[in-house]
């Protein structure tokens, strides 16, 4: 199959990329190239460099015709989608729409969406955990509020124009690649910070959980998403919960090190509390992960080292 996948130099959509590349489809990448080190597709895989939000989408869907648009760009940062959410709203919602609005009207319009949704923020307070897809949906930042909308504009385009659609909910994914710069990412900032002797912060005392999987396992979902005959919304994690002071233990043990984080004031709409239900993903896409966090965590600091 012929894929457009977006987001696809980034840290999640380029381990997208070679995951698909290895099942023998066919990847057309776009991408703005706008993190700090966006990874250069394999030799061969067009990518084209523009922003979602503005680019001739038109122009894009008559040069190619797509069997699929895998969705992962995005701004992924809650504390910027909470000091500037207009800009959040921009690249979350409207670029989506878009998409999905380019793709019905196409000449050949694609077979199957495929879109990179949020197993936590999008959520919101629940207090049903391990939480399945089907509880209902209470976002408490604009970035959980534009992956719901998002969402809900897929909906609507499969229930209107019968563009089949698959969302996966990822949790807090980690691994290779993930920017350890940046102000998300919690695993990949600690490393590279213990590493260097520096001093990580937590916000908040730390007892707030998270669900981790390993970005090699969320590809493999992906290529799940792309090879099943389903439809619908999948978490996908690991259905373990961790606090971030037991993430922190963790990753002071794998770098040999006694520094120990400062912890400053919380954010504000972070959630206290997340972890994910898999059973759906394991029993309708087929999926569940396999990497445990000790050998993701040992992995991660190899290709920051690297």
């Amino acid at each position: 199959m012929k894929v457009l996948i977006t987001g696809g130099t980034g840290f999640i959509g380029s381990h997208v990329v070679e995951a698909y590349l290895e099942n023998g489809h066919e990847v057309v990448v776009l991408d703005r190239g706008s993190t700090a080190h966006p990874v250069q597709p394999p030799s061969g895989v067009p990518w084209i460099r523009e922003d979602l939000s503005q680019f001739d989408l038109k122009k894009l869907f008559k040069q190619h015709r797509f069997d699929v648009i895998n969705h992962q760009a995005a701004q992924v940062n809650l504390r910027t989608s909470l000091s500037d959410p207009a800009y959040d709203a921009t690249h979350n919602i409207l670029a989506t729409i878009r998409l999905l609005q380019s793709a019905i009207m196409a000449e050949k319009p694609p077979q199957r969406f495929i879109f990179a949704s949020s197993g936590g923020a999008i959520y919101g307070r629940t207090t049903h955990f391990p939480t399945p897809e089907n509880v209902p949906l209470q976002p408490t930042s604009p970035y959980g509020l534009a992956k719901l909308t998002a969402e809900r504009y897929i909906e609507f385009f499969r229930n209107t124009y019968k563009l089949k659609s698959v969302i996966l909910r990822y949790s807090n994914v980690y691994g290779p690649r993930q920017d350890p710069t940046g102000e998300a990412g919690v695993v990949a900032i600690f490393l590279d910070l213990l590493q260097r002797g520096e001093t990580p912060t937590i916000y908040g005392d730390g007892t707030q959980t998270r669900d981790f999987v390993y970005v090699k396992d969320v590809a493999r979902a992906n290529v799940a998403a792309l090879t099943q005959d389903v439809e619908g919304t999948f978490n996908i994690g690991m259905a373990k919960e961790a606090s971030i002071n037991e993430v922190a233990a963790k990753i002071q043990a794998v770098v040999r090190t006694n520094i120990k984080p400062r912890h400053v004031s919380p954010i504000p709409g972070e959630l206290q509390r997340s972890v994910i239900d898999i059973s759906r993903a394991r029993n309708e896409l087929g999926w569940q992960p396999v990497t445990n966090f000790e050998t993701g965590l040992s992995n991660t600091l190899r290709s920051l080292q690297r």
